[in-house]
């Protein structure tokens, strides 16, 4: 069965690659007609479809499994096959920050460091600015800012945004499957009202005229109740040619690539730094769960886990007299510290193996941790303890 699921999975992304292909086609077309010959193509070529990931194998197996057990329970069968399938953990991987470290090596490798990255403040703002004048700015800043899911921000219609009150009611979705549709947030806690920031409410303002003069442009009249984000026809997006259109913006704007569902992350972590709590974080996310919020999406920002170590460093008490500042040492001073560390050897009064002394060990390691300031005290040391001892074995040598 799963052997089946992988080789549909190869087909589904063979296909999606086509129809991405044709979608950037499209959007470098000009003119109804050869635009028009374009959607034809794609209407008859298969939508975008999800492949089948990790975490929907593993609820396939613990379906099936379940279903094994009846059937064994009931005479029915005596083993569960499924009990012996191997798959990949279902386990969502843990987000990582776009560090300085390892931006430097992805544009050495082209190597991303994991599957889910999150940008840090200064990228988000790069790419939002790069894309100022793209006609579907509006939605990357509110996916940036807001954290809608994909489906939830090409879903909003005009009367859901309530710029007044600087909120907005998100209640459906586009789903991608055979065909997009339409349908409400998967879970309950997905049907919430989003507080709006004010330079959103100002983004959303800027777009609506924009959309107001590109209808105009088209010869269309304005649907003060239709979708707040379309085409340039005033059809309602695809979600998956939102995406598409994300990574070529990304390429086109220089900064690391992270997924567009990735932006939640970025929002989350965002909302995080800025002082927010998790009940808030979790609300705006439309999340079911705080586990999901603290554990996957919330990524703490550098600058922040730099001040939390600060502080909690801060709050030990130390006495200054007792802190000794390092001193920095030059070779010669090393070498010299070396020899005066060498420890005495004196033979064992069980045998003839060599052994070494304690004290002179103890001060010797004092010598080698001291500063400067004290390697008089050092030479001192070496002469009381280490050339009485050297000269004995001298003088047994000679007898």
């Amino acid at each position: 069965m799963f052997d089946v699921i992988d080789e549909r999975n190869e087909q589904i992304i063979a296909a999606n690659d086509s129809r991405r292909t044709l979608v950037r086609r499209l959007a470098n077309t000009h003119g109804r007609a050869a635009r028009r010959k374009v959607r034809e193509e794609l209407a008859a070529m298969e939508p975008f479809r999800r492949p089948v990931g990790p975490s929907s194998k593993q609820s396939i197996r613990r379906t099936l499994r379940s279903a094994l057990n009846d059937a064994i329970r009931r005479g029915k069968i005596t083993a569960n096959a499924a009990k012996d399938v191997v798959l990949p953990s279902g386990r969502p991987p843990k987000p990582m920050m776009w560090t300085a470290g390892r931006v430097e090596l992805w544009r050495q490798t082209g190597t991303r460091p994991g599957p889910v990255m999150v940008w840090t403040p200064d990228q988000t703002g790069a790419f939002l600015d790069s894309i100022y004048q793209h006609r579907l700015h509006a939605l990357y800043h509110l996916v940036a800012y807001r954290g809608p899911r994909r489906g939830e921000a090409c879903g909003l219609n005009w009367p859901d945004v309530d710029l007044d009150q600087k909120k907005m009611l998100i209640q459906r979705q586009l789903v991608v499957g055979w065909e997009v549709q339409r349908t409400r947030p998967k879970t309950e806690a997905g049907v919430r009202e989003v507080v709006l920031d004010d330079l959103t409410v100002e983004e959303f303002y800027r777009h609506r005229e924009r959309q107001r003069d590109e209808r105009h442009v088209m010869g269309l009249d304005w649907d003060p109740s239709g979708p707040v984000f379309t085409t340039l026809e005033g059809e309602p997006l695809h979600p998956a040619a939102v995406s598409t259109e994300f990574q070529d913006l990304i390429v086109k704007a220089g900064v690391p690539p992270i997924r567009l569902h990735d932006a939640r992350h970025v929002a989350a972590t965002l909302m995080h730094g800025g002082g927010a709590d998790l009940k808030v974080i979790r609300e705006t996310l439309g999340h079911s769960s705080y586990e999901v919020t603290a554990n996957i999406y919330t990524s703490v920002l550098e600058e922040r886990a730099r001040e939390a170590a600060e502080g909690a460093a801060q709050l030990v008490p130390r006495t200054p007299a007792r802190m000794v500042a390092h001193t920095p040492r030059t070779p010669s001073q090393s070498q010299e510290d070396h020899k005066m560390a060498k420890p005495q050897v004196r033979t064992s009064a069980l045998g003839n193996a060599p052994q070494t002394s304690p004290t002179t060990v103890a001060h010797a390691t004092a010598c080698q941790a001291d500063t400067s300031a004290t390697r008089g005290h050092c030479l001192t040391v070496r002469r009381t303890l280490y050339e009485p001892f050297a000269a004995a074995r001298s003088r047994e040598g000679d007898s």
